[in-house]
């Protein structure tokens, strides 16, 4: 059986590893969070298992960016009024969470704000 440090190396590893092949999965944050907590537990730093702070970064923005074009796509090609207000939201919430601007992303406050209007 092996012992937790190895375990949490190796759960830290394949989060890793997962961030690497596909930025655009949705649980990008937590799986961020996942290593840095499996290196604290396993009193292993970043650069043992081959990345920095500086990559894991960068693989936030790249996510939250993939995750905010998506909810953006979705918003634009969706008619159901009732749900713009969430997927407003979540653009916003990925913004904030990747540090980036909604022009960053294709969009604005203005194109965000018409389909509001247009519901009203």
């Amino acid at each position: 059986m092996e012992n937790p440090r190895t375990l949490h190396f190796l759960e830290a590893r394949r989060s890793l590893d997962e961030l690497r092949r596909n930025s655009s999965i949705y649980r990008h944050e937590r799986l961020i969070d996942s290593i840095r907590t499996k290196a604290r537990k396993g009193d292993f730093s970043l650069t043992d298992i081959g990345t920095s702070e500086d990559e894991l970064e960068k693989l936030l923005v790249k996510g939250s960016k993939v995750t905010a074009r998506m909810w953006l796509d979705e918003l634009r090609s969706d008619s159901s009024i009732e749900r713009h207000e969430a997927l407003i939201d979540c653009i916003r919430e990925e913004a904030i969470s990747g540090n980036f601007s909604l022009a960053d992303i294709g969009t604005s406050e203005d194109e965000l704000a018409s389909f509001t209007q247009a519901s009203t």
